[in-house]
């Protein structure tokens, strides 16, 4: 692996990491436990349902992160649609919340997008689709060599 590699390859996974954690954080808030007063403070309702689509986003992400840091031959291609999937979930609930008028939480809709984004960015640059190739390569050696 080149050193643009691995640095690609860094930053996708601890996106990726960051954003299950994040998920996480969401899907308790969103399950009713109000972790440090963070719910109250931010006025997170208490929905189940969403809570467990948090819940399954996090584990989703924390897949992505393994593959990634592990090499796995699927990781990029689960990384590129995690993302996306996560950015698409983005732009619906902006619409959503642009619809009702509720502006407060524009910020934390920019902030996750963002994040997506640039795993995005990330994974589709040069360095990024060339790990798609060496974790591939990698995986036919490891079978070959079985």
């Amino acid at each position: 692996m080149t050193r643009r590699e691995l640095v690609a390859a860094g930053t996708a996974g601890v996106l990726a990491a960051v954003s299950a954690a994040g998920f996480a954080l969401l899907a308790l808030l969103h399950s009713g436990v109000d972790l440090f007063g963070l719910a109250s403070a931010l006025r997170v309702p208490a929905i189940r349902a969403v809570g467990s689509l948090y819940a399954a986003a996090a584990v989703a992400f924390a897949f992505v992160a393994y593959g990634i840091f592990a090499r796995r031959s699927w990781a990029w291609t689960a990384a590129v649609a995690v993302n996306a999937t996560a950015l698409a979930a983005v732009v619906w609930r902006s619409f959503l919340v642009a619809s009702h008028g509720a502006h407060h939480a524009s910020v934390m809709i920019l902030l996750t997008g963002s994040v997506f984004v640039a795993a995005l960015l990330v994974l589709l640059s040069a360095p990024g689709r060339s790990l798609r190739q060496t974790n591939a390569e990698r995986a036919q050696g490891e079978l070959l060599a079985d």
